[in-house]
Formats: structure tokens, C-alpha cells, sequence
């Protein structure tokens, strides 16, 4: 699922993969990631229900300023796009699900790509770059602690037939 699928090709193309590769191996459907309808025709673009799903998403950077928090200088053009797109992942999973049930047998792995410094464990970042890391980033660290919640919420879900995935990967 891509906004601009042009843009996607040429920078897998600058990147060596060749045209014939492509063409055999992915499937790129035009589409933004809050648009149910738009996830929905990724998610069973095959034949039934893709095995395994990668997001990557994050918002682009934006140069911000407030005197009530005067370190917290960047934002996102949309600050909660990972948050809103895992919800879209979640409402389009669950219509699919309604619509053809036996896709529900076999759900698909799910991997995220978060980030650094909002952990639940062991701290992940070094000590004394702790203050200014989250200071600056505190909008970004949001919104991934928001996605990451939403799926450990829905991945250890008691009822097992309300889980969307077969497992999740963050």
C-alpha cells in the first residue's frame, strides 16, 4: 500500500532490485494507510488473505515551537498517523473477517517498526541523553507508545477469536 506507487519503484529500482523482480514478487496498490477501503484491497489483494503484514509508518518532520515546552521542538505533519493507521489496520482486519469468516483461520503475522526510548523494559537508551531525547521527541514517542499499545492490547487479548493477528513483531 502506497501513497505514490511511482515513488515507491524508483527508489526500490535506485536500489538495485531489477524490474523483472518487481513485477514477479510485489504488488503495489495506490492508497493511503487510514483509508479502510484502501487497506482492505492490500490486505487480500492474493488469493484470500495476505500471511504476513510490515508497517513502517511514521510521520514527516516538523519544526515546531512553545514557550510551555521549549525543548520539544519537532512534531509530525500528522501527529498521530502510526496510531491512526493501526487502527485502520484493525477496522479493515475486522470487516474482512466479517465478510469471509474462514479468513479468520489464518491470520496474519504482524511486524512494526517503532522506536527507541519508550520501552516497558529495560531502558533503551543511554542515560544522560535520556532528558533531551524525550524532551525533543516527545510528540513522535506518542504516538508509537500509542500504536505499540494497541497492538500488545489486541495481541494478548483473552478471547482468542477477537485476535486480529497470528502473532505480532515489534
Amino acid at each position: 500500500l502506497a501513497r505514490t506507487p511511482t515513488k515507491l519503484k524508483t527508489q526500490l529500482l535506485a536500489q538495485g532490485l531489477s524490474e523483472e523482480t518487481l513485477s514477479r514478487q510485489l504488488v503495489i496498490i495506490e492508497g493511503n494507510a487510514l483509508d479502510v477501503a484502501a487497506t482492505n484491497r492490500t490486505l487480500s489483494a492474493g488469493d484470500g488473505l495476505v500471511n504476513t503484514i510490515v508497517s513502517g509508518l511514521g510521520g514527516g518532520p516538523r519544526l515546531t515551537f512553545s514557550l510551555r515546552r521549549p525543548l520539544q521542538i519537532f512534531s509530525l505533519d500528522n501527529p498521530t498517523i502510526c496510531e491512526s493507521a493501526t487502527q485502520t489496520l484493525f477496522n479493515a482486519l475486522q470487516e474482512l473477517y466479517v465478510e469471509k469468516p474462514t479468513l479468520a483461520a489464518n491470520k496474519p503475522l504482524v511486524t512494526f517498526i517503532s522506536t527507541t526510548g519508550i520501552t516497558t523494559g529495560p531502558a533503551d537508551v543511554p542515560f544522560w541523553l535520556r532528558f533531551l531525547y524525550h524532551q525533543l521527541l516527545a510528540i513522535p514517542h506518542a504516538d508509537k507508545r500509542n500504536m505499540e499499545t494497541l497492538y500488545r492490547k489486541n495481541i494478548t487479548e483473552s478471547d482468542e477469536s477477537k485476535r486480529l493477528f497470528r502473532n505480532i513483531v515489534g
